[in-house]
């Protein structure tokens, strides 16, 4: 076995590459054809294409040797036999063409003759090489378009693209003209394995490189959907605990007009009076816990003290602000919401029974100073990050809150002091 035997066979391997990424395009893969049997038939086509050569040379012969290893291997994919046989003729066709057109390239860039690049090894391989790595060029971008794979970031994949293109082109080109020079056999055969090389490296990076991009797109996709999902948990989990306390409500009236009634009916008028005296303190708890008047806070605040006080955990208020604070209603849903959904989560994960919040929200000259302080899990060297596994796609919410306060020219203060968070900061109105 010569070096040449090895390039051949390599060449042979390039060639199937291709040819697969080709099928990839315009069939699809039969479910049992994972990658293992990928590299097999891989192996198997670039075989059958340097017997082929072997036995048939340059002939026509050979060309039906090589289509007919092409429509053998197609059978990995689902597809029609026509489409099957003009998918291998054009293929072929398409190699004698890029082989074609590189060799004019060297003759008009080398200044030699057709008869001195077939005949001379050096000159030969380097026209193997970078027609390869033409088809490649042309198969992949037909491969990107035909797909439509619109999670690669195209941009930097072409920047990619092109610079691995032209750099492999260059040091093809050097390490032949570099091989005319050498005297040496094993620096000539290392040359001429290291053109193969880079053909590969090119293939290999640019499938890495994709592969990556996918994984991490599919990736974001799935915790998209779990961001989403969890959200609408919550909300739900909300809406419950809002229709309980209204089943309450429905409940408890009925027996309090029952007691109502009877002290109409005997016109016991002072005890009437004291009865709804003392019905006071009980509606209370009904009525919303939260009455600034801005009907966003309101309602976001009673629904996540509502939450809270569902899964046990004590709630303090302390809030003194006008009607009308000039600061946008989805800002304020975005800080609040936020900040007590990160409250709430720390009071769970603290596991225990004292668990509190504690909401302070005070207006003084055109300024609110607020304060939420909550318990929270008893850790050394707090960094005020997420406690989910996932560090990448969570932690958004304090985040999100600094995003939100920037607009208003105020950054938050985080502090862990004993067993409690406390988030401070003030809005400027």
């Amino acid at each position: 076995m010569t070096i040449y035997t090895i390039a051949d066979f390599l060449n042979c391997v390039t060639a199937s590459i291709i040819f697969f990424m080709l099928l990839d395009t315009f069939a699809i893969k039969r479910d049992w054809f994972s990658l293992p049997f990928y590299g097999i038939g891989i192996i198997l086509l670039a075989v059958l294409m340097n017997i082929s050569n072997a036995v048939f040379g340059m002939g026509a012969l050979n060309a039906f040797g090589m289509i007919s290893a092409c429509f053998g291997v197609s059978f990995f994919y689902k597809s029609g036999t026509i489409s099957r046989v003009v998918l291998s003729v054009l293929y072929f066709a398409f190699l004698a063409l890029m082989e074609i057109i590189v060799l004019y390239i060297l003759i008009l860039t080398l200044k030699i003759s057709a008869e001195q690049i077939v005949e001379i090894p050096s000159y030969r391989y380097m026209g193997i090489v970078l027609s390869k790595l033409l088809t490649f060029m042309v198969v992949k971008i037909v491969n990107l378009k035909f797909k439509n794979i619109s999670v690669m970031p195209k941009s930097s994949y072409r920047i990619l693209f092109t610079v691995m293109f032209l750099i492999t082109v260059l040091t093809t080109f050097i390490l032949f003209r570099f091989s005319l020079v050498i005297r040496e056999g094993y620096l000539y055969n290392l040359s001429l394995l290291s053109a193969f090389g880079m053909l590969f490296s090119t293939f290999f990076s640019l499938y890495l490189y994709e592969h990556l991009t996918k994984q991490a797109y599919e990736l974001y996709n799935k915790q998209e959907r779990e961001n989403r999902l969890k959200s609408q948990v919550n909300h739900l989990e909300e809406m419950l605990v809002a229709q309980n306390q209204l089943k309450r409500f429905r409940h408890d009236i009925d027996n309090l007009m029952i007691g109502l009634q009877a002290y109409i009916d005997k016109r016991d008028f002072e005890g009437l009076s004291r009865y709804i005296h003392n019905l006071k303190g009980g509606i209370a708890r009904y009525s919303t816990v939260s009455e600034t008047g801005n009907t966003a806070l309101d309602a976001l605040l009673n629904v996540k003290i509502a939450v809270a006080k569902g899964k046990g955990i004590h709630i303090i208020t302390k809030i003194q602000i006008p009607q009308s604070i000039h600061i946008d209603d989805a800002d304020i849903c975005v800080i609040f919401g936020n900040a007590l959904d990160n409250a709430i989560e720390a009071c769970i994960n603290s596991k225990r029974d004292d668990a509190e919040i504690e909401i302070v929200m005070m207006y003084q000259d055109k300024k609110v100073f607020c304060k939420i302080t909550n318990t929270a899990p008893v850790k050394k060297n707090y960094l005020f990050k997420t406690s989910k596994a996932d560090k990448t796609n969570h932690g958004f919410g304090l985040e999100n809150i600094k995003n939100i306060l920037a607009k208003y020219n105020t950054v938050p203060s985080i502090e862990y002091v004993e067993d409690k968070f406390i988030l401070k900061f003030i809005l400027f109105t």
